[in-house]
């Protein structure tokens, strides 16, 4: 099996207005990897990741994901992929249902892979809630009575509840008290390193991005400008642009 969890080939994207969004992308992720896709607001970054979800389609291009070409799925074997690569976003609000406690927004990936005991989905969102270090009662609480930090850990664990192969992590911290921000950011590590997943940690903060990646991609206007180890980044053929980007946050 390919050591590549995916592989993006040419990827476009233009909206009703002929506006190029994404402009022949193409870059792959090893297993247990995190690519870091770093530009600032309006680069096309949430475009690209809304394409890899499959939440938006794609002009032209393909994207081979645990080396299936995932617009040929349909059906069964889509949803299976799906499951496969999950998402965190900006806003942990954003995706937990108000009205839901958090244990049913919290297991409801699981509810739709299978059906679980009742003792046996209380024992598993436990299990979930352990792994990003929150508290037993935030099961029967309402999203309303969380922080912003301990909702997104809510998301973390419904994102790694499905035991994915990617975590597409688009702005995860940008919304969060600063005071916040690093322990997500050591959170998604330590759950990298035990659970070996690969992540694609799309920021416009180069810092957080260089922290967080092993390769780094710079995007601007649509297109992959540069793309080099975390270790070269400070070597003098970066592109200029990116040079710009490192002196406003490195």
């Amino acid at each position: 099996m390919s050591k590549d969890v995916l592989i993006a080939k040419e990827m476009t994207k233009s909206y009703h207005s002929n506006l190029m969004v994404v402009k022949e992308v193409s870059f792959s992720i090893r297993k247990g990897e995190c690519l870091g896709l770093v530009g600032e607001s309006g680069s096309g970054k949430s475009t690209l990741a809304r394409c890899l979800l499959g939440l938006e389609g794609l002009d032209n291009g393909e994207v081979q994901f645990l080396e299936s070409p995932l617009q040929q799925l349909k059906g069964n074997p889509l949803r299976k992929a799906r499951r496969k690569m999950q998402a965190v976003f900006q806003q942990p609000g954003g995706s937990l249902n108000p009205k839901l406690k958090i244990m049913e927004s919290l297991m409801e990936p699981c509810d739709m892979e299978r059906a679980l005991g009742k003792q046996k989905r209380r024992n598993t969102a436990k299990d979930l809630l352990e792994m990003v270090s929150l508290p037993l009662w935030t099961l029967d609480a309402y999203p309303h009575e969380l922080s912003g930090g301990m909702t997104q850990r809510v998301n973390i664990a419904r994102a790694i509840s499905t035991n994915p192969a990617l975590i597409i992590l688009d702005e995860p911290t940008a919304s969060l008290d600063v005071s916040v921000q690093a322990s997500i950011l050591n959170l998604f590590k330590d759950l990298q390193d035990e659970l070996g997943i690969a992540y694609l940690f799309i920021s416009h903060d180069l810092a957080a991005t260089t922290y967080m990646s092993d390769r780094i991609m710079v995007m601007k206007e649509g297109r992959i400008l540069d793309s080099f180890q975390k270790e070269e980044i400070l070597l003098p053929e970066r592109d200029l642009y990116t040079q710009e980007l490192i002196g406003m946050f490195l």
